[in-house]
Parts: structure tokens; sequence; C-alpha cells
């Protein structure tokens, strides 16, 4: 099958390079097809065949109307690779629906605004979605979840914090349709850490508190895209802290839950301390202050594997394993409500017994969250 990759910044990149390897392992049998409105690719207009070594001109096209123009496609081996920002994606995928396209890998956060997109249950009807959640695919990812079924581990409290320094791409736009357009702390590293979450301790029923801070980097301010911290409770009563630092000075992709029975179950995603430096990611299982099981991975390109899933999947047409039109709905409309600009001061159940009132509020400081959970656990690593 061939791949279209639409959009060529940051993330068409990873996908890219995915690509590439896939077809250096044998796996992806196809062409590469990219599509940018700038047709000037991040990686610049030569690339390199990573079996020869040689050099050669990439060819990007402007639109879809211009790959098509230019192309002999057949439509049914063909999958869209949409790398593109939030308010570019139903349009996009409308576009190339018109042309027959029917496989969709969608970057996060797939998200549309039913109000204004009315025909959006129209639009998605008879394709086959897949959506980019590549830590599912991580090592440590796998390996925790393989822990929370051999200890029938039941978390009471979790705690996730994804962030970097993204002050330097941020000032020049990057992942923002334009100058003018809104790119919030919600939609960066924040659905990354929301399936995690559903996918690990169970799916989120309601979000208790919201809130966010705006960017400053020298003169430029930018809305809601500092800091954001998400309080949600999932159906079994537990409660997620999802919190997200793009201004921070340390690199961090933890989460950790505090679960019944003395467990605490701790997860990194890079090396993020001093003492963690010769691993880039591992999970830690404690009881008591005592390790129960750990492990630590040296590399884990978790966004290779997912795509190789993806690609096989459409190439062996299996079917079953498609977001339904209702699935994509329900994510869509509960990501509307984390990216609306109101935030949610509704304090939850303290009963929990986790914090005080002033821990909870508009500049809470996740260093004090963070060493609660590592003197619970017992271990460092984030």
């Amino acid at each position: 099958m061939n791949v279209i990759i639409v959009g060529c910044g940051k993330a068409g990149s990873l996908h890219r390079n995915a690509y590439y390897e896939l077809k250096q392992n044998g796996i992806f049998d196809g062409k590469l097809f990219f599509v940018d409105k700038s047709e000037k690719p991040r990686w610049g207009v030569f690339d390199k065949d990573q079996l020869s070594g040689e050099y050669f001109e990439v060819k990007t096209y402007r639109d879809i109307h211009h790959l098509m123009m230019c192309e002999r496609l057949d439509i049914d081996d063909v999958i869209v690779d949409i790398c593109l920002p939030v308010g570019s994606m139903l349009t996009t995928i409308e576009q190339f629906k018109e042309y027959g396209f029917k496989n969709f890998i969608c970057e996060k956060p797939f998200v549309f605004y039913r109000e204004k997109n009315k025909c959006a249950e129209k639009i998605l009807s008879g394709l086959n979605i897949l959506k980019v959640e590549n830590y599912l695919y991580s090592k440590p990812t796998i390996y925790a979840k393989s822990l929370i079924e051999k200890y029938d581990i039941k978390e009471k409290f979790v705690v996730s914090n994804f962030s970097k320094n993204r002050k330097m791409h941020s000032s020049m736009y990057r992942g923002f349709c334009t100058p003018d357009s809104t790119l919030t702390i919600w939609e960066i590293e924040i659905p990354h850490e929301i399936y995690l979450c559903n996918n690990l301790f169970g799916e989120i029923d309601k979000i208790t508190y919201k809130c966010c801070s705006d960017m400053i980097v020298g003169d430029l301010s930018l809305k809601n895209h500092g800091k954001g911290t998400l309080v949600c409770v999932n159906k079994k009563g537990s409660i997620y802290m999802i919190n997200s630092n793009l201004e921070s000075t340390e690199m961090f992709r933890t989460i950790d839950a505090i679960c019944e029975n003395d467990y605490t179950l701790h997860i990194f995603y890079s090396p993020v301390c001093e003492d963690s430096i010769e691993f880039s990611s591992g999970v830690f299982l404690v009881r008591k202050g005592e390790i129960i099981e750990n492990q630590k991975f040296r590399e884990d390109n978790n966004m290779y594997e997912m795509l190789k899933d993806y690609y096989l999947t459409f190439k062996y047409k299996q079917t079953h394993r498609f977001r339904t039109v209702k699935s994509i709905i329900e994510y869509s409309d509960f990501m509307e409500k984390v990216l609306e600009e109101n935030n949610l001061n509704y304090l939850f159940d303290i009963r929990h017994g986790i914090f005080s009132d002033d821990l909870v509020s508009n500049n809470l400081n996740i260093n004090v969250i963070k060493e609660l959970v590592k003197s619970s656990c017992g271990v460092k690593g984030g």
C-alpha cells in the first residue's frame, strides 16, 4: 500500500521516519507521497535513500488536487496519514473523501466541533479511521499493563505529567494553523496523557477541575499555552490529575499511580533526572517502599510500532480494528470539553484524603505532588 502524509511539520517528519524504517525492514512495500500547503517539508527538498545512501529530490504537493493531477493512484490501496492541527482535520478528510479515499490515520487530538460542523457524522461515515495513540505501543505501557493485570492493581489516584520546554518552537508558531490561530496546552501533550490513563486504569467519566495559563516568551504572549492541569474522575471513582508545563526546564513523561493494598506504580517514558540518565524509560511497581518488579528500556520506538501495526491493519483489511463513527464522536465531544476556554474550579470529593484545599488551586505546584508520589514509591526516576 502507498501512504500520503498530509502535513510536513514535526509530526509529519516523525511519521515519515517511521515509514522509512518500515520500508528498510521490508514491511512497507509502497510509495510515500507528501502534501503540504507550503510545498516545503520540514526536512528540506532532498531526502536520503536508507538502503543506497544516495540523496534524491522529494516532491511535495500543495494539496490533494495538485497530487491527483500529477499522480495515478489506486484509491483503495492508499492510506492518508493526516498530521495537521485540530482546525484542519475534518476539512482535509472531506477533501480526500471527495476523491474516494477511505483509509485514514489521524494525529491527536482528533477533534471537530459538532455545532460548527453539523455534517461531521456524514463525512466520517464509511471511512476506515485509526487515531494516533503511539504511547499505547510504548514498552513501559505494555509492561505496566501486564503488572496491573498480574497483581490486580486497583488505582485510587493517578498523577501524569508530560512537560518540556517548548518556548522556542511555540514562539515560531510550530503546530499553529496560522500565527493568528490558537494552539492551547490541551492539544499538545495532554491528549497522550488522557488516552494513557483511559487505557491503563479505565475511562474518564467526568472533568472536575481545569485550569491553564498563558506562555510568555519575551514580548509574545500565547494564550492558554503555558501550563495546564486537568482533574478527572473515572467510572470507578478514581482520580486522574493530568498535568503539562510547556515552559518546564526539565522534560517529564511520567505516570504515577497510588493504588489499593499499598501498591504504587511508577511509569516513565524518558530520562528526567540525573539518576536515570543511563536508560530512556521504565516501570517500577512498589509496595510499602519495596520494589516488587521493575524493568528499564534503552530503546522505545513507539511511533514505529504503532505505524507498523496500523499499516498492516489496513493492508490486511482488519476491519474490526477501525474506529466506529460513534466512538470518534464520543471522543471528540469529550475533547471539546477539555478544549473549552473556561476553567473549572469545582473541587473534587475531598474524602479521597489526598489533597488539602490549598493544593488544588490555579497555582498548583506539580513538584509537591511529585514529592508525594516519590515518597510513596520509595524510588527515584522523575
